[in-house]
């Protein structure tokens, strides 16, 4: 995958449903994985796949939305 396609997915804003699942259920992303199936349905990913912009993803899931 070419890299300006990769920064373009991983900057991707994340949903206000994704942001809900997460802060239900913080224990949905554990390391580098993503364990919850609906959260990763939402952001478009796979479970169980390890992903190197994990931290920028929480960082955005743990914000408060209005």
């Amino acid at each position: 995958m070419p890299a300006k396609r990769r920064r373009a997915k991983s900057r991707r804003a994340v949903s206000a449903r994704a942001c809900e699942i997460y802060q239900a259920n913080p224990d949905a992303i554990d390391g580098n994985l993503i364990l919850d199936e609906d959260l990763a349905e939402e952001l478009g990913r796979i479970p169980l796949i390890a992903y190197p912009d994990i931290q920028d993803l929480v960082e955005q899931l743990s914000k408060r939305r209005d």
